[in-house]
């Protein structure tokens, strides 16, 4: 380079990011053939994670990808380009590409200037110094050559497939980075000619979404010709057909259709299983109307909580097409039958990733136990020491001790329950009285009871459907209750109480607390609960949640919830420092009770308390850094600061808050509680007679077991009879094996024996005993359907007494004794809607011989 050269660069104004993109990097891509249909600009890749301070959020820098190169229009993204001022050196940018690469799920990564380009290639992991840009020709050619080599399919598919592009529409709607990578990947999946895909991707990030623009692809390409839309509720069925997959228009339909007649016009269907498995007119199954090669690509929607037993059936009947799960949870024990069926996931994009990204909303936890959830357990003897009066019909055998997981099962607690309703109520006006909320209950009758209490609390609102139970005997959300609750624009229901119906696929943006007051054991429930609280909506400015844990359900976290953090700063952190302060009124210097006093530790960590009488507060453990402090009190202005903690508990500040001047309103008491944060219940396995570890129980279970016990259908042979069943309990029970410690030692406590045993023995899937009434609901129907609706009103409670505790429970005659039966006028009642004992005790025993089919899993 010539000194002229030099003078002249030394003259002119050195050229910031943009002015570098604009003025040198866009004449580089064009020189070597790029238009602009194939570049996409300052591609969103973060819309900036949502940090909570205080009672307010704020959103970080959004992160963008400078350029995207794609095969053509709105199609497969194939390179990323980091453009740094021409100050800063090519390679400065290339971490930064390369990380936006490895999200996006491209092969190539280029880093620039203006002046030097650095390429990294995915492909033989190697960094290229270039003189210019690889033209669209070039860089396709690189392309298809490595997905010619990993692929199964021809050149000319590979490029129709990968060249045509996502949906679009005038509204300007754009898929998400994720989204694109997950499309991208299932569609390499399919071009090596996989018959069996799993996506997991947390809830609220567009799995729906996704799986239409999966279906609008290949069937755009001409890779296939039909789509099979298979979900387990009516509501989730339509939903997808109304709202994703509307682009389609008079391509869709369901199956069958709304005059009950089945088509075969459509490119996309959308079914239940219950309705491809109930029998049409001339005795055959609805899906066996169709050729087995009818359908290309079946989507199972949230296919880790699918009644397994149906269609498991009805995926052997298509097994020609090409098999799409979704889910929103990684893998875990009690979900394996999913993974086994479909294999290794796909494509996962974590909730933590999510928040990370700023597409879905974080949450703050608030644990809180009475004293019995923190004992664990509830002592007969020890309750009537303390003046409790204890109830119960002579034929039932009460025991010494009930543990929490049977609180509201097998004994009711009003007190517990009282307890718990006033104390959230009492929280939740000090948040906000009128923010969208789901409590997850025991039962349907603890849920209709957690309404009614909540109701109560609020009375004095005015409102009439302020707290409501969304529940169903039979299976499906009640519509227009639920259609009331989701929608932003409705205030009214603000509660929603619930056993399970809300826990997938419901979409509700507005929750901004989630409540759970119901033990759970499973990961993969506790992850459907928590995401239903993870979706943002501006119109009701919910940015973040509130989970309010009342059973120590939260200890069930892991990394899946967690953003991905900095590396945390060298040396230890202390935490030893005190903030104690009294809050008065500035005018009267009278201290000011109840004020709600939050403490910003860092992003997103908050503790909070109410002043007492004194207008005290106190914490403690606090590091020795600036931190927010945010005063709120009904009546005052609002008050923020912030403040260095003490070195002394004894030292103390004073706060003054102002009052507000407004028009006197009529004012909502709020009464503080203090919340005690939860101690994590550690389960000690005391074993008598054998001092075997975890591993070895289990391999001495399936040994002994494996002498009486050849093949699984053996093992069911025994078990619909009643009589052999509880011999093979006995004899299992002398040789030191219960299945119920197997279960707790296992974490399967809501497994069925049969299908613990099984599993442990013959390595078949475990069925839950919720999936086991699921397929028995699907796929005995005509069983259910010969019955007046008085009577499958009690089989459906039998039903869901077998789902929380058990068989037992089904079969013992003082389960009549129980609610709901005590509300149908106990055994003589029920028997009276029968017709007569003869026929009741006919129906028990075909339940509990039709809950044991054995259903295919393999």
């Amino acid at each position: 380079m010539s000194s002229s050269t030099y003078k002249v660069k030394s003259e002119k104004r050195l050229l910031k990011e943009a002015d570098t993109r604009v003025k040198l990097v866009d004449p580089k891509l064009h020189a070597v053939g790029w238009d602009e249909n194939s570049i996409e600009r300052e591609y969103t890749i973060s819309e900036g994670r949502i940090d909570i301070i205080g009672d307010e959020v704020q959103r970080r820098q959004p992160k963008w990808i400078d350029y995207v190169l794609r095969l053509s229009a709105g199609a497969t993204p194939i390179a990323v380009i980091e453009a740094k001022a021409e100050t800063k050196s090519a390679m400065s940018g290339m971490q930064e590409a390369k990380a936006y690469a490895e999200k996006m799920g491209v092969y190539f990564a280029y880093a620039t200037n203006g002046y030097e380009i650095q390429e990294f290639n995915y492909l033989n992991n190697r960094y290229t110094k270039l003189d210019k840009f690889p033209s669209p020709q070039e860089l396709q050619q690189k392309y298809f050559k490595a997905q010619h080599r990993l692929l199964k399919s021809t050149d000319a598919e590979i490029q129709t497939i990968a060249a045509t592009p996502f949906y679009s529409d005038t509204s300007g709607f754009q898929l998400r980075y994720y989204q694109e990578a997950a499309i991208d990947r299932a569609l390499e999946e399919i071009l090596k000619g996989k018959k069996r895909l799993l996506l997991n991707l947390a809830t609220g990030t567009g799995k729906t979404v996704i799986s239409f623009n999966l279906s609008w692809r290949l069937i755009k390409a001409k890779k296939i010709k039909r789509v099979l839309f298979l979900a387990d509720r009516i509501f989730l069925r339509d939903q997808a057909h109304n709202q994703a997959f509307a682009p389609f228009a008079d391509a869709r339909g369901f199956i069958p259709d709304s005059n009950g007649n089945i088509n075969k016009t459509r490119d996309v269907y959308f079914s239940i299983y219950q309705s491809l498995y109930a029998q049409a007119s001339d005795g055959k199954r609805i899906y066996q109307h169709y050729p087995q090669d009818f359908f290309d690509l079946i989507i199972i929607d949230e296919c880790h909580r699918s009644g397994f037993g149906t269609w498991h059936e009805i995926l052997k009947y298509f097994s020609n097409a090409i098999h799409l799960g979704m889910t929103a949870t990684p893998k875990r024990e009690d979900n394996i039958d999913s993974y086994q069926y479909f294999g290794q996931t796909v494509y996962s994009y974590s909730f933590g990733t999510g928040v990370d990204d700023g597409y879905l909303s974080p949450f703050l936890v608030h644990r809180v136990l009475t004293n019995i959830d923190k004992q664990g357990k509830l002592s007969l003897e020890d309750a009537r020491t303390q003046g409790a009066e204890i109830i119960y019909s002579e034929e039932i055998e009460p025991k010494d001790l009930y543990e929490l997981q049977e609180f509201e099962r097998t004994i009711t607690l009003p007190d517990r329950t009282r307890t718990i309703t006033r104390h959230l109520a009492k929280t939740l006006r000090l948040f906000d009285p009128m923010g969208k909320t789901m409590v997850f209950c025991v039962n349907m009758d603890h849920a209709e009871e957690v309404a009614a209490q909540l109701q109560n609390e609020f009375s004095e609102l005015g409102i009439s459907n302020y707290a409501v139970p969304i529940i169903s005997r039979s299976g499906d959300i009640k519509v227009d209750v639920y259609e009331r609750f989701k929608d932003s624009d409705k205030s009214t229901p603000v509660i929603a109480t619930t056993v399970d119906l809300l826990t997938t696929g419901v979409d509700v943006p507005s929750v901004k607390n989630i409540v759970i007051i119901k033990p759970i054991a499973s990961k993969v429930v506790f992850k459907q609960i928590i995401g239903r609280g993870c979706r943002i909506d501006p119109l009701v400015n919910k940015h973040f949640f509130r989970i309010f844990d009342y059973v120590g359900a939260t200890r069930l976290f892991d990394d899946w919830e967690k953003p991905p953090q900095p590396l945390p700063p060298v040396g230890p952190v202390i935490q030893d420092k005190y903030l104690t302060g009294v809050v008065v009124d500035s005018d009267t210097q009278q201290p000011i009770q109840s004020v709600r006093v939050t403490l910003q530790i860092k992003a997103n960590v908050q503790e909070y308390q109410q002043t007492d009488a004194q207008g005290r507060f106190s914490f403690k453990n606090l590091p020795d850094k600036k931190l927010g402090l945010l005063l709120t009190a009904l009546g005052y202005k609002k008050r923020q600061l912030a403040i260095t903690p003490f070195t002394s508990a004894d030292k103390f500040i004073v706060i003054e808050m102002k009052k507000l001047h407004i028009i006197p309103r009529k004012k909502v008491k709020v009464i503080g509680l203090p919340v005690h944060i939860a101690e994590e219940n550690t389960i000690v396995l005391e074993k008598d007679g054998k001092s075997l570890k975890v591993t070895e129980y289990v391999s001495y279970t399936k040994n002994t077991v494996k002498k009486q016990v050849r093949k699984p259908e053996d093992l069911i042979r025994i078990w619909v009879n009643r009589e052999q069943r509880q011999e093979f309990l006995q004899d299992l029970a002398e040789k030191s094996i219960y299945p119920k410690l197997l279960a707790q030692i296992l974490n399967h406590q809501d497994t069925d024996p049969l299908d613990l045993l099984s599993s442990v023995v013959f390595g078949s899937i475990p069925l839950s005993r919720n999936q086991r009434v699921e397929a028995f609901e699907n796929l005995q129907q005509q069983f259910i359907n010969s019955f007046s609706q008085d009577a499958k009103e009690i089989i459906f409670a039998l039903l869901d007494k077998y789902r929380s505790v058990g068989i037992d429970e089904v079969i013992n005659p003082k389960v009549f004794e129980l609610p709901p039966f005590d509300k149908l006028g106990y055994i003589t009642g029920v028997i009276q809607k029968f017709g007569s004992g003869e026929q009741l005790s006919q129906a028990i025993t075909q339940i509990e011989q039709r809950l044991y089919l054995n259903y295919d899993r393999s």
